[in-house]
């Protein structure tokens, strides 16, 4: 921009933003194309583990009806005893273990209908929901908006003397909130490629736009993640002021556009698709199994203690003696006709 405010250079052969500052010190061509701006980091190697996911099924209104429902039984009528056997029955049907005594009215046989057939949907819909928070891995970043960000422990870092750099610093409307988190300690890279060769070896942010990271994309020696920012550019070609060739550039260009050539340039240098390449097999650590060998494990020992628990009353039970209970002589006086 500057070899060309001082007329050393005719043009500039590259896409650059378009402002209004700018367009007061070098002429543009007609819009090229749209660039949204990212915020680039590097993705987590270890695939997140959401412990959470067993419970997340269930929506907040099932845990408050739970509570409400504990809540209502807290009265003087209610029978613990009563309660327990009543759960252990339900929860017998739930876990497919049946009844210890079949029932022997309609009514009761039609409740424990009703309660099979419902803890086989539940059990359905359960299965269902909870595959995609625990069977699919999921990478990504550690912020999934602007106000995220700016409570991690991320940098930001944008391309030295660059607009990017002008718009966060002078308190930009989209991006000025970034201000705070822009690295001082360290010089700002010259070239995209080395912010994104940063991005990779450090704990930063790269601000940046997806053309440059589409050029940039298949030499990174690392995965990175995107945030999308509601900041849009426009690319064009530039010129130094007055010059001469603008015109003939606009009419080409038109003629490029026309034909379609431009969007096929478009689809075959800045939006490249990754070839499908023989790579290593995935490996699967200790950490990423980790939810499963801990309910396993849990499980395991809640039946030992419900075993030992067992163990321990039958044998209680058969320590108590069983005296003969003794007849009574006592006729009654009233009897019934």
């Amino acid at each position: 921009m500057k070899a060309m405010f001082e007329k050393k250079a005719d043009i500039a052969v590259a896409l650059l933003s378009i402002s209004n500052s700018r367009l007061d010190q070098v002429d543009f061509t007609i819009r090229l194309m749209n660039s949204h701006t990212y915020l680039y980091a590097r993705l987590p190697n270890s695939t997140n583990i959401q412990w959470s996911a067993y419970f997340r099924v269930f929506d907040k209104y099932s845990w408050i009806t739970l509570g409400l429902t504990k809540n209502k039984m807290q009265r003087p009528y209610f029978n613990c005893r009563m309660f327990l056997d009543n759960f252990i029955n339900v929860w017998g049907i739930y876990t497919q273990q049946g009844l210890p005594e079949p029932p022997n009215n309609t009514t009761t046989q039609i409740l424990c209908f009703w309660v099979l057939l419902s803890s086989l949907f539940i059990n359905a819909l359960y299965s269902v929901s909870i595959t995609s928070y625990i069977t699919v891995l999921t990478t990504f970043l550690p912020f999934s908006t602007i106000g995220e960000f700016l409570k991690s422990d991320y940098q930001l870092i944008v391309l030295n003397a660059s607009r990017d750099e002008d718009l966060i610093l002078h308190g930009d409307p989209l991006v000025g909130v970034l201000k705070i988190r822009l690295r001082t300690d360290k010089p700002m890279p010259v070239q995209p490629y080395d912010g994104f060769q940063q991005a990779c070896r450090e704990k930063i942010a790269y601000y940046s736009d997806e053309t440059a990271f589409s050029g940039s994309n298949q030499k990174l020696p690392c995965v990175l993640g995107s945030l999308k920012l509601s900041r849009v550019e426009w690319m064009s070609l530039a010129l130094a002021k007055d010059s001469p060739y603008t015109e003939t550039l606009n009419y080409y260009i038109l003629r490029l556009m026309n034909n379609g050539i431009l969007q096929r340039l478009k689809s075959k240098y800045l939006y490249k698709y990754e070839e499908l390449t023989d790579s290593n097999p995935n490996y699967v650590t200790l950490w990423e199994v980790m939810p499963i060998l801990a309910i396993w494990l849990i499980g395991v020992i809640a039946a030992l203690l419900v075993l030992c628990l067992e163990v321990r009353v039958h044998n209680y039970c058969r320590s108590i003696p069983k005296h003969p209970v003794a007849k009574s002589n006592i006729k009654p006086r009233i009897s019934w006709k």
